[in-house]
């Protein structure tokens, strides 16, 4: 009987065909994997916190847009249509 080209592979855990063990099996990109997970994570936390610092940036400048319109619509009212203007001083 003639060997075949496809040869079943062996079960995990169990020693191969030829009786030889080469120990346990040895993964040289878990180091690298590990690096990539931490610099994804620093990434994402740095990203995170650029979003919330630019929002509160935007919250506060919106927030001090709006109370400078109130502040001048306190004034038009303050002077009104029949009101003076305060004059300044002259200058001498």
């Amino acid at each position: 009987m003639e060997q075949t080209a496809l040869r079943p592979k062996p079960i995990p855990g169990q020693e191969p065909p030829g009786g030889t063990s080469r120990g346990p099996a040895r993964r040289p990109h878990a180091t690298r994997r590990r690096g990539r997970r931490l610099m994804t994570v620093l990434f994402g936390l740095l990203g995170g916190l650029v979003l919330l610092l630019s929002g509160i940036g935007i919250g506060t400048v919106s927030a001090t847009v709006a109370g400078m319109s109130r502040m001048a619509e306190l004034q038009r009212r303050a002077t009104g249509p029949g009101a003076v203007a305060p004059r300044s001083a002259p200058a001498d």
